[in-house]
C-alpha cells in the first residue's frame, strides 16, 4: 500500500516519520529503510527521530540508486554488487575512453580540452561527463536507448560523440534503465509473491526526496502491492502550481503554439526560475489518488514580521 504525504514543513513530515517507526517492525533485528537523497538528510533524519523517540538505531539510509540496485540483484539475480553505470566506477571507463586518440577524432573539441593536460583534467572531465550520463539514465533513458539503436535525438553538436561514447560504454553491459523493464514484468508476475516476501522489507520509507523521475514513480507504484511504502514531500505550496513558468520558459514555448491557449502563469519569479524539477515533481504526485495534505495555513500580511517591522519605521521615523 502507498502512503503519500506532502507539506509545506518539513516538521511536519517529521513528525509522520516518527509515527510510523514507532510503530515496530514485525521483526526485531529488521532494520528500518529510509530512502534519502544525501548524507545531510541522513543526519538530519537521524538526529530528528533520536529526538523525538529517544533513539535512532538499526535504520539503513540507502540512496534511490542504490536502494533500486540491491531490488534488481535481489529480484533478476546475476547481476554485480555495484553497477559499473554508477558513476564512480562509471568515470573511470570513461576515463579510458578519452585517453584513445581514435575515440576522440569524433570529439574535437573535447581533443582541444585535453591536449596538453594532465590526467588530472581528464579524470575531472570523466567524472563530469560520468555525472551527466548518469543523469540521462534518470530522467533521459529514451535518450541512452536511441543512442544504443544508432539514432540521434538532436541534442546539438556534441551530441555525436555523446552517442558513440554510450555506445561503447552500453556494449555488453547491463544498466539499471534497460533492466528497469524486465524487473516490472517479474514484480507483476505472480509466481514471484513468495520471492518477494523475503526479498523487500516491511516497509520502504522515502523521505526528503526533491524530485524522482518517471520510471522511479512508477516503480513505486508497484512495489505499494506487495509492501508498504511511504513518501514524504516536501511542497512549498499547497496550490497547483505546475503551470508556472519563467518568462524565457514562457517565451519559448509560445513559439509551439498560440501562447494564450497554453494558460501559463509567471506567480513567484523565484519559484518560477528556481523550482523547475520540483514542480514536475510535484505536478505527477498531483495524478497520486493517495495523496494527502498535510499543510501549514500562511500567516496573513498583518501577522508577518515584517509587518509590524514596516509599520513601526512608518510610526516611529528615525
Amino acid at each position: 500500500m502507498l502512503h503519500l504525504y506532502q507539506s509545506n514543513r518539513i516538521e511536519n513530515l517529521m513528525a509522520l516519520l516518527a509515527g510510523v517507526v514507532a510503530v515496530p517492525l514485525a521483526s526485531p533485528l529488521a532494520p528500518e529503510t529510509i530512502i534519502v537523497q544525501g548524507k545531510g538528510m541522513e543526519r538530519w533524519v537521524s538526529l530528528h527521530l533520536a529526538q523525538q523517540l529517544t533513539i535512532c538505531a538499526n535504520v539503513e539510509f540507502p540512496l534511490p540508486a542504490t536502494f533500486v540496485w540491491r531490488l534488481m540483484r535481489a529480484v533478476l539475480g546475476d547481476l554485480p554488487q555495484t553497477s559499473t553505470f554508477s558513476p564512480e566506477i562509471l568515470a573511470w571507463r570513461i576515463m579510458g575512453w578519452l585517453g584513445q586518440q581514435a575515440n576522440l577524432g569524433v570529439a574535437p573539441r573535447l581533443y582541444g580540452y585535453l591536449e596538453g593536460g594532465e590526467d588530472f583534467r581528464r579524470y575531472k572531465l570523466a567524472c563530469r561527463i560520468a555525472d551527466i550520463f548518469d543523469q540521462y539514465l534518470i530522467f533521459r533513458p529514451d535518450w541512452v536507448e536511441a543512442w544504443e539503436r544508432g539514432a540521434l535525438c538532436g541534442l546539438g553538436p556534441d551530441e555525436e560523440w555523446q552517442a558513440a561514447l554510450w555506445h561503447d560504454l552500453a556494449q555488453n553491459e547491463a544498466h539499471w534503465a534497460r533492466l528497469m523493464g524486465r524487473m516490472f514484468d517479474r514484480l507483476d508476475s505472480s509466481a514471484l509473491g513468495n520471492v518477494l516476501g523475503d526479498v523487500l522489507p516491511q516497509r520502504v520509507i522515502l523521505f526528503g526526496i526533491s524530485t524522482l523521475s518517471p520510471l522511479y514513480l512508477e516503480l513505486v507504484r508497484r512495489l505499494a502491492r506487495h509492501t508498504e511504502i511511504y513518501l514524504f514531500v516536501l511542497n512549498p505550496s499547497r496550490e497547483y502550481w505546475e503551470l508556472i513558468r519563467d518568462r524565457r520558459e514562457q517565451a519559448r514555448l509560445a513559439g509551439t503554439g498560440d501562447a494564450e491557449e497554453l494558460f501559463l502563469e509567471t506567480g513567484n519569479p523565484l519559484l518560477a526560475s528556481l523550482g523547475k524539477q520540483g514542480r514536475d515533481f510535484c505536478g505527477a504526485l498531483a495524478d497520486f489518488p493517495e495523496l494527502q495534505d498535510v499543510f501549514e495555513d500562511e500567516p496573513s500580511s498583518a501577522d508577518t514580521l515584517l509587518r509590524r517591522f514596516s509599520e513601526t519605521r512608518r510610526s516611529h521615523p528615525l
